[in-house]
């Protein structure tokens, strides 16, 4: 798609990252989803935390010549959402993000308008 399209112009790297409770990524095997104890490690702040670990770890052991290269976040729908929100929770680490179809409102001070889906 669209980012295996421009990476060649950019000289980057592509990085699909696997969220974790999702595909392979069970933390706790066949036993992930029997009990909320396991449920609270599943959440958008954790797979953020994990996304910088791993872009960490990518800049510095993996990919010869990245220590100082631009992170650009990028997904859609939840994906998107993920991005968005990665590039305002680390902004050291994620120089910017392409949120496609996320599903994500920006409020000032938290307060959301009574009418929102009214327009």
């Amino acid at each position: 798609g669209f980012m295996w399209d421009i990476a060649p112009e950019f000289h980057a790297a592509v990085v699909f990252a696997e969220h974790r409770f999702y595909g392979k990524t069970q933390p706790y095997g066949a036993t992930s989803y029997n009990t909320t104890d396991h449920l609270g490690y599943l959440s958008s702040e954790q797979a953020l935390a994990d996304f910088v670990l791993l872009i960490d770890h990518l800049t510095q052991k993996r990919l010869t010549g990245a220590e100082n290269s631009s992170v650009i976040a990028f997904g859609g729908s939840y994906g998107g959402m993920l991005a968005a929100w990665i590039r305002i929770k680390y902004p050291h680490k994620v120089a910017g993000a392409i949120a496609a179809s996320a599903p994500v409102f920006w409020f000032v001070d938290s307060h959301v308008p009574e009418d929102i889906y009214a327009k």
